[in-house]
């Protein structure tokens, strides 16, 4: 009979449990990352957060299966660049599960970071001048907070940079355990 050792790292929490430090949140997901994401769409469910979602995947059967658990957020924009390309038909099915908007490309996701919180506090406030992030008070730019799970150290670095420059909450999961 032999004994051996076993050694255990964590647990370890998500990263993701900040988010209940922020009012508006900004869910960024590539690949299977969506899965934290949709446990923070739903734990606040409906109104209790400004929940928006960009997510970046190549396979259309994840998207096809998450289209409906997505549709929590304010917006759901999903970048699909897979291949083959979806049909029309199947765009229109997904996108009628709720606020979910299709692309067949890739996206810039710094931009999508900048334009999310401009279009939100711009509609919020009623002012069509709000066309940058810096034209944002820092006391409202300081309720927001980006979050990224996924396995692209290049996608988090970009967004950790920009979301500095923003100066906006920030936390990632890279699944680099």
């Amino acid at each position: 009979r032999r004994h051996r050792s076993c050694w255990i790292r964590g647990p370890y929490t998500l990263p993701f449990t900040i988010a209940h430090d922020f009012s508006q949140l900004l869910l960024f997901a590539s690949g299977i990352g969506i899965t934290p994401s949709l446990g923070v769409l739903g734990q606040y469910h409906g109104a209790k957060r400004v929940k928006f979602l960009i997510w970046c995947t190549r396979s259309a059967s994840m998207l096809k299966f998450f289209a409906p658990l997505i549709s929590d957020a304010q917006v759901a924009t999903v970048y699909f660049t897979g291949k083959p390309k979806l049909t029309e038909a199947e765009v229109e099915s997904i996108e009628s599960k709720g606020n979910i908007f299709v692309h067949q490309r890739r996206p810039n996701l710094v931009e999508c970071f900048s334009r999310t919180i401009v279009a939100f506090e711009s509609a919020a406030r009623g002012d069509e001048d709000v066309t940058d992030v810096n034209d944002i008070d820092a006391k409202l730019r300081a309720t927001w907070c980006g979050l990224y799970c996924g396995g692209s150290p290049v996608i988090q670095n970009k967004l950790a940079k920009a979301a500095r420059k923003f100066g906006v909450g920030w936390q990632a999961e890279l699944f680099d355990w």
